[in-house]
């Protein structure tokens, strides 16, 4: 439970981060959004909750579950949380709605609300869990460990522009780093007069990059989960998710750094929302690859 509590103190931080930051900046140096101030503010981040957390908290809520039902409880305590946990993951998915996530329009919509209530039935569930079983033990350490933190600590350095924006400030700003990375160039895109190479708030890399953080994290426990089947299902999902993760950073991280530098006009393919598409085959592909080499060195 160790892993599980702190990604989601992980993602409240960043949530943190963006209701901070859409709150006091400037409108002209946001994105998406059409007001400034407190609520408005809260509804950005309604619309982070909706996605991506909506997409993590699905697999957090199941570790808790699993953790839950394993533990000596009663009949009636087993089926109000089995019944609650259905009732949030369905609230989840509903981020797949008509209109849901919306990229050019981040403001709070109502179709954002189920989401975000069934994040929030996820989140309490998890503490009530962590109360009544406790933490558990950490995992077993295996040889993927150390390479995959090699892997994690080079994706936050390349995520700076993205960490400093969240929190309202440009790299460029940062002695040294203005040469390293775009930020406070303008580059104007239609309908965005002043828009800079690094808007300010929350951007969908580094939420691709928290995504697959959440995904190699949960990876690691997948062998406290004593049922095979949802075992299996939980692996899928993890291994689709790191994939989906680091794809969407990939792309945002090369549009705003290799693209906008002028070096190569040629942008990596969006895979934000799923679609029909030979981006869309490589992600499943991908996800059935890394589960294969997981499940293999695994056993």
């Amino acid at each position: 439970m160790n892993g599980v509590l702190a990604l989601w103190a992980m993602w409240v931080v960043v949530c943190g981060a963006t209701w901070a930051t859409n709150a006091r900046v400037p409108l002209s140096d946001l994105y998406g959004v059409h007001d400034t101030g407190i609520v408005p503010a809260a509804g950005r981040v309604l619309v982070l909750v909706g996605w991506p957390i909506a997409l993590t908290a699905i697999p957090l809520l199941g570790f808790a579950v699993e953790r839950f039902l394993a533990s000596s409880i009663t009949e009636r305590s087993r089926r109000i949380v089995i019944a609650l946990s259905v009732l949030s993951i369905l609230l989840c998915l509903t981020i797949a709605s008509p209109g849901a996530q919306q990229g050019s329009h981040l403001d709070a919509k109502y179709v954002n609300i189920p989401a975000g209530i069934g994040v929030a039935i996820a989140l309490l569930l998890t503490l009530y869990v962590a109360a009544v079983t406790g933490r558990g033990d950490a995992p077993l350490r295996t040889k993927l460990d150390l390479p995959l933190l090699v892997l994690l600590v080079v994706a936050l350095l390349l995520s700076l522009p993205w960490l400093f924006a969240n929190l309202g400030f440009y790299i460029g700003d940062a002695p040294g780093l203005r040469s390293v990375f775009m930020s406070k160039q303008v580059l104007p895109e239609p309908g965005h007069p002043f828009l800079r190479a690094v808007h300010l708030g929350n951007h969908e890399g580094i939420d691709g990059v928290l995504l697959a953080v959440t995904a190699v994290v949960l990876m690691r426990t997948l062998g406290q989960v004593a049922n095979r089947a949802r075992r299996t299902a939980l692996s899928l999902y993890l291994s689709l998710l790191l994939v989906y993760g680091v794809a969407v950073a990939l792309a945002d991280g090369w549009h705003e750094q290799i693209v906008k530098r002028g070096w190569t006009a040629t942008k990596i393919p969006n895979v934000l929302h799923p679609a029909a598409s030979a981006a869309w085959l490589g992600v499943l592909v991908g996800g059935l690859v890394v589960w294969l080499v997981h499940r293999r060195l695994s056993r």
